[in-house]
């Protein structure tokens, strides 16, 4: 993959995530019902398997976790203590170097003393770096030491990064980080990018693998709203 390339996708997928934040700080979004035009109907399983559709909200309004809660959640979903999540220039916890545009306050310093109202672009950028940071972190210390690994222990020990491998941090990347399974379509987009992978990197690949597999896991609108 071309640097020009990653540096495209990482654009599209920053413009993406800030528009969708403006939208739901704005009490945005479409309609919340299943059934024609609007996906699967509740309680039945969506396409390619995986769990059923829960009930659809009446408000349809997702609300974004913010800073605190989405460092929680990393910091239990890969199994690293809060502190080591993401430090700027590894010092300073970026949760809180970042509390203003992930949607907090800084009265104090700052005089902030409400929330921004829209999320915009620096939102999306703190997010990546939340989470690239600790899928890093993580996927680090599995490679330094396989024996004891949380997540990534088959793709440390897999250096062709066969299938096997890949369906297996596939699926306990979805078990932590989102508490259910992936569905049919979610795996074979994991493989699919493990294998390009592979065709690029040779031997790296499995390191970035797991890198990028768990951010790109770690960032879905299922992670990053409720």
């Amino acid at each position: 993959m071309s640097l020009e390339r990653k540096a495209g996708i990482a654009r599209a997928a920053g413009a993406a995530l800030g528009a969708a934040l403006a939208l739901v700080s704005c009490g945005g979004g479409g309609s919340g019902g299943g059934g024609e035009g609007g996906g699967p109907a509740a309680g039945e399983p969506p396409p390619g398997g995986g769990p059923a559709a829960g009930v659809a909200s009446k408000k349809a309004r997702l609300k974004f976790r913010g800073g605190d809660r989405l460092v929680t959640d990393l910091a239990e979903g890969l199994g690293l203590p809060r502190a080591e999540v993401c430090n700027e220039l590894g010092a300073y916890d970026c949760s809180v170097v970042h509390k203003v545009v992930l949607g907090g306050v800084e009265p104090y310093r700052s005089t902030i003393y409400e929330p921004v109202p829209r999320r915009a672009v620096p939102s999306a950028l703190a997010v990546d770096r939340l989470a690239l940071a600790a899928c890093d972190r993580r996927a680090r210390l599995d490679f330094e030491a396989p024996s004891s690994a949380l997540v990534f222990g088959e793709l440390a020990a897999d250096p062709q990064l066969g299938d096997a491998a890949v369906g297996a941090v596939a699926a306990r990347l979805y078990e932590r980080l989102l508490r259910r399974a992936p569905n049919d379509g979610e795996r074979a987009a994991l493989a699919g990018f493990a294998r390009e992978l592979a065709a690029e990197l040779g031997a790296e690949a499995p390191r970035r693998f797991a890198t990028l597999g768990c951010f790109a896991v770690a960032t879905t609108a299922e992670a990053l709203f409720y």
